[in-house]
């Protein structure tokens, strides 16, 4: 039996209608009702998948491959259509998706799918797990973990005769991290003062710090609710949020490693 899951409401009439009118619908067969764990928003499906155009084109398949699909439901991972498709399903169940192109690639299409393309997949759920908790801030700390390790693997990787040369751009960037935490800063400022040979002698003490400020940052950003990242925040006197100031965080410490790349290449 063919069912449909998911109605739009068309709102683009400028007069009322008496009844809500179908504007797109995402429709399926049911081909094997499965009798494991459910699937449910927010869990990590695995999944088994043949991907057909309508006129019979097959573009993708993982069982082709031998390689299933993992994504978490919900979190728009995948095309709308899949995220919803399998609502209902339970491990073990087989089921072919029917997909209009305002719930796949839209207008313009992607790779072997043509523009407003309808998609049909047949699908198998082959495991529900629980999936790891996404911090609310993930879109600005994964370009700042990148920039972590580069920057500290930078730092411990330089021999100390020539250590001095870069004291100042990792002090810079540790003492961006704390600006950020509103932390104090005296270690940084202290160290700032003392020559290039006693920067040297306090190469490990420099890099304990840039550590120790990156895991500060990031701690903070891992543990931050949706709520404080969107709160108020000023960035030179203009008003921006605490989600703002740290893009502009990571932009800021993005600058100082090219900084400190250009004066390693020279």
């Amino acid at each position: 039996m063919l069912k449909t899951v998911l109605l739009f409401t068309a709102a683009a009439s400028l007069f009322a209608q008496t009844e809500p009118q179908t504007l797109a619908a995402l429709r399926y067969t049911e081909i094997a009702v499965g009798t494991g764990a459910p699937a449910a928003s927010g869990k990590k499906l695995t999944v088994h998948y043949t991907g057909w155009l309508s006129d019979g084109t097959k573009f993708d398949s993982s069982v082709d491959r031998k390689e299933p699909l993992s994504f978490v439901q919900g979190r728009r991972q995948v095309i709308v259509g899949w995220d919803i498709g399998f609502e209902g399903m339970k491990v073990g169940g087989k089921r072919k998706l029917y997909i209009p192109y305002q719930l796949a690639y839209g207008d313009q299409g992607v790779g072997p799918i043509p523009p407003k393309a309808e998609l049909i997949f047949d699908v198998e759920l082959l495991d529900v797990a629980d999936a790891p908790a996404t911090p609310p801030g993930i879109d600005v700390l994964v370009p700042y973990q990148d920039l972590e390790a580069k920057v500290t693997e930078l730092a411990r990787s330089l021999p100390p005769e020539k250590f001095a040369k870069f004291a100042h751009i990792f002090l810079r960037i540790a003492s961006l991290n704390q600006s950020f935490l509103e932390a104090d800063e005296a270690d940084t400022a202290e160290i700032s003062k003392l020559k290039p040979d006693e920067q040297i002698e306090a190469r490990d003490k420099i890099v304990d710090l840039l550590v120790q400020s990156f895991a500060a940052v990031h701690k903070n950003l891992e543990t931050a609710r949706a709520g404080h990242l969107g709160g108020d925040a000023t960035l030179f006197g203009k008003a921006t949020t605490r989600r703002g100031l740290f893009a502009a965080l990571d932009e800021a410490i993005g600058e100082q490693y090219g900084q400190a790349l250009a004066l390693r290449n020279n």
